[in-house]
């Protein structure tokens, strides 16, 4: 049903040549997206609202604030990871 989605084992020249132009489309629509959806303008709009300036602050601290979470994260997920034993029994352990 997905044999679209199932890698190969070469590509065409032209190919990879797509790939990179809808990389690159991709890249700038999520620029366009994180302009559109954070920075001066969510401030902007929060300031419009009337936001004080801890909520301004707030704003502006989410973005950075959620990239040094994303540490953590990894090792959660690291540490609940099952081991290669257990995936191979289809067990997981205790604790």
């Amino acid at each position: 049903m997905w044999s679209w989605l199932q890698p190969k084992p070469s590509l065409a020249e032209r190919e990879v040549d797509r790939g990179l132009r809808l990389l690159v489309l991709d890249g700038a629509a999520s620029q366009v997206m994180a302009a559109l959806t954070g920075g001066a303008l969510l401030v902007a709009y929060a300031l419009k609202l009337g936001a004080s300036n801890k909520v301004i602050g707030l704003i502006a601290a989410l973005g950075p604030l959620t990239q040094v979470m994303q540490l953590p994260a990894i090792l959660l997920v690291e540490r609940s990871r099952p081991s290669p034993a257990s995936r191979a029994t289809g067990s997981r352990p205790a604790g």
